[in-house]
This record gives C-alpha cells, structure tokens and sequence, in this order.
C-alpha cells in the first residue's frame, strides 16, 4: 500500500492462514469526464469482472471503507506496507498513517515479497514470456528478410512512382537505423505486441560496439565497394556491397512481460 494521495487503483490480498488461501480485492477508477475528453475511460465494474480474477471489484475512492470492512473481519490481520522514509517509495496517505490502519502495520516483509514473487515465475508467466519472445524473434526475422531484399535491389533500378505519390510498404527498403526499427517495432505491432520491453537498439557498423547505443539516426554504409580478392564473387559493373554489422537489441511486452532478444 503507497500513494501521498489516494491512489488511482488498488489490489488488496487477504490471506487466512486457517482457509489457507488468499482473497484479492482490486479497486479501480471511476470514469471521470473531465479524463475521458483526452484520454480512453477505465472499464467499468462489470467489464473489470471479464478482465480480472479478483475475489472483489470496487472503486478506489472506497479504499478506505474496504480497508475499513477488511480490518473488522479480521481483527488480527497484519497491514504490510513498503518501507517509509527511504526517498525510494511514495508516502503513504495521512489517512492510512494514524489509528487503527497502523496497528499492526509493518513494512519489514513487503518489498522482500515483490522481490520474490518477480525472481520465481509461474507456468502461466513463462508461458506470456515465450509469446513475448516467439513475437520479437518473428520480428527479428521481418528486418533480416527486408534487409535482404535491400540487398538484392542493389543495382536495380530504384523503386519510385512515376507520379510522384508515396510509395507502398512493399516498395520501402531499410537504408538507415531508424528504418530497421520502424520495422521491427511495426511487426511486433502488427502481432498485437503494442509496447516495446525496452528502448531498442540498431547499431550499424562500429555503432555496434556502443554497449547502449539508441540513437538509431545513421544511415547504412551500403557500397557499393570493388574488391579484387579473387575467392569473393562480385558483379562487375556493380562492384560488391561493403560489409558491415547490424546490430539489433530488441525485444516487445506482452501482457506486461517482456522478452529481450538481440
């Protein structure tokens, strides 16, 4: 439990140590119209129950109240709050720091918790990983393929409209960082992989070196370079592409899981 003000969303877990089971509460946002204009509404109470196992659904302008109910039911009950005073966390709300909320407040046990729970993953969070990563390798896959296509086209002609209109994607070719990030970023997109884990990385050339480069600006050194080494086959009239690295350190999120993949 943190927040200097009431906080916009809530989940509170009970646990009997008889029943030997937890019970969650999850409290949410009320829609609020002045929000809405700018900016989607929360779901509602009845569309939260479809999205989420939760032993409650309320509002978290409540908390207060369900904290209050809580704490009746189980007289005995121990509220674990993260630690105060390290500059690390938000303070709690004044309402939550007097009376019967911090009679038995502790915070010795809760971050020790978090951190627990996040190292030991589940059947069912490794399975959200594996998607997360079964996306970005696909994506991984789309920039090499239009690479390569790149690589072809060298030579030929270049792909415009005899109009003067935009081009379509399947006349795009990656000729820069940026691209090849756009690219990747669209597939994972595409696969409803809509946030990346992390910022993404496209190092081309000795950029790859850089250990967090993110510039992705730079176009590619495409060549074409002559070369007269006899074991290397190149045509002639056109030379050979210049070769180089292309450093690619990516990975989506996937229902808040994230895969890390280069």
């Amino acid at each position: 439990m943190t927040g200097c003000d009431l906080p916009s969303s809530a989940l509170l877990l009970v646990y009997d140590p008889l029943d030997k089971k937890y019970d969650s509460h999850l409290l949410i946002p009320e829609e609020d119209p002045l929000e809405t204009m700018w900016s989607p509404p929360p779901p509602t109470l009845d569309a939260a129950k479809g999205m989420y196992d939760a032993t409650s659904l309320g509002y978290a302008s409540h908390l207060a109240t369900v904290l209050d109910k809580l704490l009746s039911a189980h007289p005995d009950a121990v509220i674990h709050t993260l630690p105060k005073g390290t500059g690390l966390f938000p303070t709690l709300h004044p309402e939550f720091c007097s009376g019967k909320f911090t009679d038995t407040n502790t915070e010795q046990y809760f971050l020790t918790a978090i951190h627990r729970a996040r190292l030991i993953k589940t059947d069912a969070e490794i399975e959200l990983m594996r998607r997360a990563n079964e996306i970005s390798s696909r994506a991984h896959e789309v920039v090499m393929r239009l690479l390569g296509q790149g690589v072809l086209d060298l030579g030929r002609p270049a792909r415009v409209t005899s109009t003067g209109t935009p081009s379509l994607p399947t006349d795009w070719r990656i000729t820069r960082e940026a691209e090849a990030e756009a690219v990747f970023v669209a597939s994972c997109r595409r696969e409803g992989a809509i946030h990346q884990a992390y910022l993404p990385i496209v190092a081309a050339s000795t950029r790859a070196s850089t250990l967090h480069y993110c510039c992705n600006d730079k176009e590619f050194a495409w060549g074409p370079e002559v070369h007269s080494s006899a074991d290397i086959e190149c045509d002639h009239q056109h030379g050979c592409l210049a070769p180089q690295v292309l450093l690619i350190d990516a990975g989506c999120e996937w229902r808040n899981y994230a895969a890390d993949s280069e």
